[in-house]
C-alpha cells in the first residue's frame, strides 16, 4: 500500500511528471523543464480549506492538484522540488564542458583580435624565446663590433650623399639594435 498511493516525481524526456494519486482527483501533471525556469509551484489553502498546489508563470495560475490534508500536498511539493532539483544539478554538471568550450572560444577570440591589431603572435614568440636565444644575441652584436663592420653613412647627418640601398640598410641595422629579435626573425 506504501508508495502506491503516495506523490512521487521524476523527470524524463526533458519534462517533471509529478503523480499525485493520493489527491482529491488523483492527477498525473506534466511540465516542460524550460516552463520550470519561469514559473512557480505554490500551496495555497482555498476558501473551502482545501489545500490547492499551482503553477505560477507570467500573469496566469494553473491548478494542478487539490488536497484535503496539508500534509500530503507538502509532500508532493516537496517531491517535485527535489526531481526539479535533481534535473537542475544534472544539467549544470553537463554543462561543464560546453563552459570550458565557451571558455576557449573566448581565449581564442581574444587571441584574434589582438593578433588582428598587431603583430601579438610575433611579440608572443619573442617573450617565449628570448630567454633561449639572448646570449646568441649578444654574441653576434660583439661579432660585428669586433670585425669592423662598417657602417654605411648616417641618414640623418647633414649634406652627406646617401644612395637609397644605404639608407635601407642603416634604417636595417637601426631597427636591429632597437629590437634584436628583429634581427632574428628576419625583420
Amino acid at each position: 500500500m506504501f508508495g502506491h498511493h503516495t506523490a512521487s516525481a521524476h523527470i524524463k524526456d526533458g519534462r517533471l511528471i509529478l503523480s499525485m494519486p493520493d489527491a482529491e482527483t488523483p492527477v498525473v501533471w506534466l511540465m516542460d523543464l524550460n516552463d520550470a525556469t519561469t514559473s512557480v509551484l505554490r500551496l495555497e489553502s482555498d476558501k473551502q480549506g482545501f489545500f490547492v498546489l499551482r503553477k505560477h508563470g507570467g500573469k496566469t495560475a494553473e491548478t494542478i492538484a487539490v488536497y484535503r490534508n496539508r500534509k500530503p500536498a507538502v509532500r508532493a511539493l516537496d517531491k517535485a522540488t527535489k526531481a526539479l532539483d535533481s534535473a537542475r544539478s544534472l544539467r549544470h554538471a553537463g554543462s561543464g564542458s560546453s563552459r570550458l568550450t565557451n571558455i576557449m572560444l573566448g581565449i581564442l577570440l581574444v587571441w584574434f583580435i589582438l593578433f588582428r591589431l598587431g603583430n601579438l603572435d610575433l611579440y608572443l614568440l619573442q617573450l617565449a624565446i628570448y630567454p633561449f636565444i639572448k646570449d646568441d644575441i649578444a654574441a653576434m652584436q660583439a661579432a660585428q663590433t669586433q670585425t669592423g663592420a662598417a657602417a654605411p653613412a648616417q641618414p640623418d647627418a647633414v649634406g652627406v650623399p646617401l644612395s637609397a640601398d644605404d639608407a635601407l640598410k642603416a634604417e636595417q641595422q637601426r631597427s636591429n639594435a632597437e629590437n634584436p629579435f628583429g634581427a632574428m626573425m628576419g625583420q
